[in-house]
């Protein structure tokens, strides 16, 4: 029997930066490079669906946190019993220890 597939889900707070960067995208490459990002962005997302395993483990930040890069964005994320939860979609750059809230 193959693995049961867990639902990926944003959290609150992933909404806001996948919005927040579809804002920026639109202000600065236009509305259609802006949606194939977010697109990219999202079909990542919903890959770990399938290998939730897909990122790699940063304990360091929480226990059980992954991490997944997706060009220049990171979805860090948690296998839940019931669902992949993504905590939060910053850029590469950004600290990821303020970006998730530690």
């Amino acid at each position: 029997m193959p693995p049961r597939r867990l639902p990926a889900r944003l959290s609150p707070r992933a909404e806001e930066d996948r919005d927040a960067l579809f804002d920026y995208g639109i202000k600065e490459w236009g509305a259609d490079q802006a949606l194939a990002y977010i697109l990219e962005l999202l079909e990542a997302v919903e890959r770990l669906a399938d290998f939730p395993e897909l990122g790699k483990r940063r304990d360091d930040l929480a226990e059980g946190m992954r991490r997944l890069r997706v060009e220049e964005h990171v979805a860090y994320y948690v296998i839940e019993p019931a669902q992949i939860r993504i905590s939060r979609i910053p850029h590469v750059r950004q600290d990821p220890t303020a970006a998730i809230g530690l």
